[in-house]
């Protein structure tokens, strides 16, 4: 079965890094997976690596023909059976590309979607590309209760796919010895791209951190993430409170794509701070480490984290909270085995990237069991209309 991924970024701390995990193990399920990227990335080697084949599109925006043409040119070469688009703007090309074409199948993975009550345009765009789908795919089922809230009808062709990710079996700590750290420094951290509303608290942290530090002079903390989409401003916020807070020399910002790779694997403790109903794939990183877990209270968190069970939770925004749940993890040994043994047990359980691969591999033989082969009369594939209307047209704004 070919299968062929469309993502933005190579990079995405989320549907990027989803994606590599498909690629690598895909084949151990009889899935042959090319991917297809929008914009380049230090990770592109993952890919070519784990990838049948890698193409990178270039293209920002969503009605690009050149794009489209050379998606469906991918999509005819390689004779691909499923097209899965990992966001709005990818189903749009795939929509584009795939015109005419009855032997393919379109899978949307709204994965790293903000269900927080989306706005008129968001619920628009979710609503549009939904139809340009076969199916729709969404991790939770907090998803589907937010979607149909917003007023858009779940109840046809989505699908609950929860996410998957590689279990860990060993760890080395490699961050954790290049920022010369030893075994007495509780290295505490975070992995999230630094953006203008990024759906992250980082500020909150650096507040409770003050805290932190005084009773545990010893600790460290990082924080790895990419300056992306005009992210410069909150990144120096961050900087400029540490600094302020007299804490900088102990608080290590990582923005390098194989550093920041690196981070989940060295950390003491995990620290989410979503402020957004949508899914954190850094944090199922961390339980399946068996890294002990502090994180916000939002209703996504709380389904992927059995309840609050295998973490402890503190309120959104909270900087006391969060660092009383902090040095209660870093004082009380007991306390972090069973966090991360039930963190663990939790996420091999429910979100192994083995499981995730069976559910899409399901879908997949189901859909291309209904599709709707070609005949003899059929053309080979309708060709794309350059025009601004065609494109439109698409999109259902006609």
């Amino acid at each position: 079965m070919r299968v062929l991924l469309v993502i933005d970024n190579p990079d995405d701390r989320d549907c990027g890094k989803l994606a590599s995990d498909i690629c690598r193990a895909g084949s151990r399920f009889g899935l042959e997976v090319s991917v297809a990227a929008f914009d380049a990335g230090e990770m592109e080697e993952e890919f070519e690596i784990g990838a049948k084949s890698f193409h990178r599109l270039e293209s920002e925006n969503p009605l690009d023909m050149n794009s489209a043409y050379r998606l469906r040119n991918i999509v005819r070469s390689r004779d691909i059976d499923i097209v899965h688009s990992f966001g709005i703007r990818e189903a749009v090309q795939t929509r584009l590309a795939t015109i005419g074409n009855k032997s393919v199948q379109r899978v949307l993975h709204l994965q790293d979607q903000n269900y927080t009550n989306p706005k008129r345009k968001g619920r628009f765009g979710i609503r549009s590309a939904t139809r340009m789908a076969d199916a729709t795919l969404l991790p939770t089922k907090t998803a589907f209760s937010m979607l149909r809230s917003s007023g858009i009808d779940t109840r046809k062709n989505f699908y609950l796919c929860p996410p998957g990710t590689r279990q860990v079996t060993e760890r080395r700590f490699e961050l954790k010895k290049k920022l010369g750290l030893t075994e007495q420094n509780a290295l505490i951290g975070t992995k999230a791209d630094f953006r203008h509303d990024s759906g992250t608290d980082p500020k909150t942290i650096c507040r409770a951190l003050s805290r932190v530090f005084e009773d545990i002079p010893s600790a460290r903390f990082v924080f790895a993430g990419s300056i992306v989409e005009e992210g410069e401003d909150l990144f120096q916020e961050c900087v400029d409170l540490c600094d302020e807070s007299g804490i900088g020399e102990r608080v290590f910002f990582i923005t390098d794509g194989e550093e920041i790779a690196l981070a989940i694997d060295s950390l003491d403790l995990f620290v989410c701070s979503e402020t957004f109903e949508r899914i954190p794939l850094p944090l199922i990183e961390s339980m399946a480490a068996g890294i002990p877990s502090v994180v916000s209270d939002t209703e996504t968190i709380a389904e992927l984290t059995n309840g609050g069970k295998c973490c402890d939770v503190f309120v959104r925004g909270d900087q006391e909270e969060l660092a009383n749940k902090l040095l209660s993890l870093i004082k009380n040994e007991k306390l972090r085995a069973k966090r991360s043994a039930d963190a663990r047990a939790f996420a091999q359980e429910n979100f192994s990237i083995g499981s995730h691969l069976m559910s899409l591999k399901t879908l997949y033989t189901e859909l291309l069991a209904e599709r709707e082969l070609p005949t003899e009369n059929d053309e080979e594939g309708s060709e794309i209309d350059e025009s601004t209307e065609a494109g439109d047209s698409v999109l259902g704004l006609e």
